[in-house]
């Protein structure tokens, strides 16, 4: 069997940053960008692109129209597919990124939780900072706790708050590298994307 160099984006909430991670990860280390499942538009993959136009992405393993909860969209398109069967394609330097958090709904009966155990891979957390993060970091990796974490990154806003005091305890309590990556545009990923590929790798060996 040949070993493929894949891992999973997993948020600690939606909307903290996954997507904008991701595309700068694919131009760090080219890298492939895979989602496992899309609801609603406009696509992750179409943001991928405008931000990383160089980076080949492969086509989601299900896409749903309602921009909602992934079981929501199950119910309201009348569809019968199983989450957990879900391919991922065997396509080596392949970054999967997942939906919303965590717990997130992938059908009627399943989390992504759920799909990773099934279909375990190394994983990077991302998350930005606002009130209740470190709850929401801390849930994520205690759940995560047996799984191959190879580092949390946080999103740097100028308007975060206590940002050095939240990176200081959630270091101290879980041991988990903490790397930062910084908001960019096209214009600026190439500095932000080596800068990143600098910070990130001495914890990614294993998929370089």
């Amino acid at each position: 069997m040949i070993w493929l160099r894949q891992l999973y984006i997993v948020g600690i909430h939606t909307d903290v940053g996954k997507t904008h991670f991701s595309a700068a990860f694919c131009k760090a280390f080219s890298y492939t960008y895979f989602k496992l499942l899309q609801a609603g538009s406009p696509t992750d993959e179409q943001r991928v692109k405008e931000l990383s136009p160089h980076t080949q992405i492969l086509p989601s393993a299900l896409t749903l129209r309602t921009a909602a909860s992934p079981h929501i969209g199950y119910k309201y398109e009348n569809l019968t597919y199983n989450g957990l069967h879900l391919k991922i394609p065997q396509s080596d330097r392949l970054l999967i990124e997942l939906a919303g958090g965590l717990f997130t709904p992938l059908d009627n009966t399943h989390t992504f939780f759920d799909y990773i155990l099934a279909n375990p891979r190394p994983i990077i957390v991302v998350g930005r900072y606002y009130l209740g993060c470190i709850n929401h970091i801390l849930l994520t990796l205690h759940a995560l706790q047996n799984m191959p974490i190879l580092a949390l990154v946080m999103l740097k806003d100028s308007k975060d708050i206590y940002r050095d005091e939240i990176d200081e305890f959630v270091c101290s309590y879980t041991k988990i590298p903490l790397v930062h990556i910084e908001s960019y545009t096209t214009q600026n990923l190439d500095s932000i994307a080596n800068r990143l590929a600098h910070k990130l790798r001495p914890y990614i060996q294993e998929l370089l």
